[in-house]
């Protein structure tokens, strides 16, 4: 009799079997099978062993062993917490590999007291997508978590699992399993394999990678300097892991020699081989990197990166991040229809996708390659549709009306042709949304929900409704879309830097803290993150912090010069201090800085925290005026401003207003008991139905 997707006989319906909530830990020992045809006997003692310990410390967890399969058992636990704890002993004290996967749902016990349903099934699942010697959770899990433990996980990615509709947000605990001295050979010959299979078979549980999807060959990098070679195979271990979070099917070679390197990529059947070398420098480490494309063994792009030895870490993590974000540019070329773009083409539309987050500072070199691309591949939707968002955001900066009715009227044009194309194609729709008026909330939202629909899991289409939502003051269900961004792009730093300020106006102030110091440390180099890092160390968490920051200002936004350097300096001195009076009249010393839209919003954050609410109402008055965009108001540094009942006024002008009325979602702060009015009575007192 087969089973439906609850893992229920089919026949029996769900109501046959109690049902309850459970968390549930899957366990298996890798490489089980090919140990067992090496040495059965060895194999049998050791699964033996491993079953006695696991029923001991589920015992001593209050959990129980429900169901045991030859090298794979199934736990079940009261809470979370304990069911993590449980897995972490038995992987922290078992000599044999084991993959783990953990979830928290409903499950049916059958008469025997065995479980069934969906919430065993994801657990299995799960447990199929660790590497041996780590624990895959779910978000179910993680947010039943306390503190302590959720600052030791990592994105795992979204993985829609094998069989299942929905998809999943995962999360890792540990790292991949390394033989300890004394276990016999065997075992970590058959984990070695075990692991070579995971990595390809990751991508056979997905139901996302699309047939016929072109893989990545991930070469050795070379090493030039022997003390870097554990460097080199963590760097290696942190690309698969970052290129697996994005559904992009890794090959691995460890061939040597440039001939053979190359000749193994195509052999592999891969779209792109990614090679590089290592090396020291003085005290730094040197890692250049770069992707070959298989048609002509064309070199399309490459980076280098240096850095101090002391923050290998985080040098992988940031070659990890770039190089993920440039192999799925990449892959946008060499899909469904690959003669629309050849390989130089497509190394024109990597150099736009490097140069992306120079949209603020240089737009001019993002938009000429874009054309480029245009140009060279009339018929390749994404090129057209990467051009009508540039094309569009360069409409809403403040280049003069001429100069922008034209980057609205080529983003219209590029926008046409992109849909043309390819219906599906929701950056398209995004790039609409751009467009529309800057109060036409309504007609915003259309455009993203419609790029959600023909695109699910477009990662700036979530960023997207976060940053609306967020904009209407409805910081929870910003949270929830810019989550779910996050985890189908969990390594972009955009959407880091978006993420961590809405965290904190959700009362995450310690993941908010921990997100913005970890963009900060892998990409020390990168104004928006200094920025961001030394805005939340000013206002919340650590004057200390930000006057650091203030004596490296070298990697900050070119707008703080040295007059807002010298003017951040005496009010972070004076709030460490302690001194209220000249807190406040450091604050106002500020308002030297404007004009310019981030001091504008900076300066007036600082204003309303020191309680000079007038000041900072002017101000903003005046952000306003010059077409700010208003989300960042609904921030905690304005909250003190948001309390006075002129607050509703500033947002006369904005459209803000007679959106809430008629769709009769009010901002979240408007129900917070604090609050000394009704926003829908001040709000028809100063713009009257």
């Amino acid at each position: 009799m087969g089973a439906d997707e609850d893992g229920l006989p089919i026949g029996t319906g769900v109501s046959a079997f109690p049902r309850r909530s459970a968390t549930i830990v899957a366990i298996d020992a890798a490489g089980y099978s090919r140990q067992s045809e090496i040495d059965e006997a060895t194999a049998v003692r050791e699964i033996a062993a491993l079953g006695e310990r696991i029923l001991a410390v589920a015992a001593s967890r209050k959990g129980r062993v429900f169901n045991t399969a030859g090298d794979g058992f199934m736990l079940e636990f009261a809470s979370a917490s304990l069911a993590v704890a449980a897995a972490e002993e038995v992987q922290a004290v078992d000599r044999v590999p084991l993959r783990i996967g953990i979830h928290s749902g409903e499950v049916h016990e059958t008469p025997t007291r065995d479980l069934l349903g969906k919430g065993v099934n994801i657990a299995a699942r799960l447990m199929q997508l660790a590497q041996p010697g780590s624990i895959v959770v779910s978000a179910n899990v993680k947010d039943a978590l306390g503190a302590d433990v959720v600052s030791r996980l990592s994105p795992g990615g979204v993985a829609r699992l094998d069989k299942m509709s929905e998809r999943i947000e995962t999360y890792v605990i540990g790292s991949p399993w390394k033989r300890p001295a004394a276990i016999p050979v065997r075992w970590a010959i058959a984990g070695a394999a075990a692991l070579t299979l995971l990595v390809v078979g990751y991508f056979l549980v997905q139901p996302l990678l699309r047939s016929g999807q072109q893989a990545v060959s991930v070469l050795e990098f070379r090493v030039l300097d022997p003390d870097l070679q554990n460097f080199a195979a963590g760097l290696s271990d942190r690309l698969v892991g970052a290129m697996s979070t994005h559904d992009l099917q890794v090959t691995h070679s460890s061939a040597v020699g440039d001939a053979d390197r190359v000749a193994a990529a195509l052999v592999s059947g891969a779209a792109f081989a990614l090679d590089g070398a290592v090396r020291t420098e003085g005290d730094d480490v040197l890692v250049s990197a770069r992707l070959i494309d298989r048609r002509g063994n064309l070199a399309i792009w490459s980076s280098e990166y240096r850095r101090a030895a002391a923050e290998q870490h985080y040098l992988q993590e940031q070659i990890a991040a770039d190089v993920t974000h440039v192999l799925r540019c990449a892959l946008l070329g060499v899909g469904r229809r690959a003669e629309e773009i050849d390989a130089a083409t497509l190394s024109v539309f990597l150099r736009a996708c490097d140069l992306s987050d120079q949209l603020f500072t240089s737009p001019e070199q993002l938009i000429i390659a874009l054309r480029q691309v245009t140009e060279r591949a009339p018929r390749f939707s994404r090129g057209w549709s990467r051009l009508a968002l540039v094309a569009a955001q360069m409409s809403r900066m403040n280049i003069g009306p001429e100069d922008a009715r034209a980057a609205a009227m080529e983003a219209e044009a590029a926008i046409a042709q992109a849909r043309r194309l390819d219906r599906r194609n929701g950056e398209a729709y995004l790039a609409e949304a751009l467009l529309a008026p800057a109060g036409d909330f309504g007609a915003r939202e259309a455009r993203i929900v419609r790029a959600l629909a023909v695109e699910p899991d477009l990662a700036a289409a979530h960023m997207a409704h976060a940053h609306w939502f967020l904009e209407l003051g409805r910081s929870r269900e910003a949270l929830g879309a810019a989550r779910r961004g996050v985890a189908l792009d969990p390594l972009n730093p955009d959407y880091w830097a978006e993420l961590a300020p809405i965290l904190s106006a959700n009362g995450f102030q310690r993941d908010n803290d921990e997100l913005r110091t970890r963009m900060y440390r892998v990409w020390p180099q990168s104004g928006p993150a200094w920025y961001n890092r030394f805005l939340n160390s000013a206002f919340n968490s650590d004057p200390n912090d930000a006057l650091r920051m203030l004596d490296d200002v070298g990697a900050g936004p070119a707008f703080f010069h040295a007059e807002a350097v010298r003017r951040w300096r005496a009010f972070l001195q004076a709030r460490r201090a302690g001194d209220a009076m000249q807190t406040r009249a450091a604050a106002a010393g500020m308002r030297t800085l404007i004009p310019g839209k981030e001091s504008r919003l900076s300066v007036a954050a600082v204003l309303s925290m020191v309680g000079d609410i007038d000041a900072a109402i002017d101000v903003v008055s005046g952000a306003f005026s010059h077409g700010y965009a208003p989300s960042a108001i609904f921030l905690p540094p304005y909250a003190n401003m948001r309390r006075d009942r002129r607050f509703i006024e500033l947002m006369k002008d904005t459209g803000l207003i007679q959106f809430w009325r008629e769709s009769g979602r009010w901002p979240d702060f408007c129900a917070a008991p604090d609050l000394t009015y009704n926003c829908q009575e001040e709000a028809a007192r100063v713009l009257p139905p």
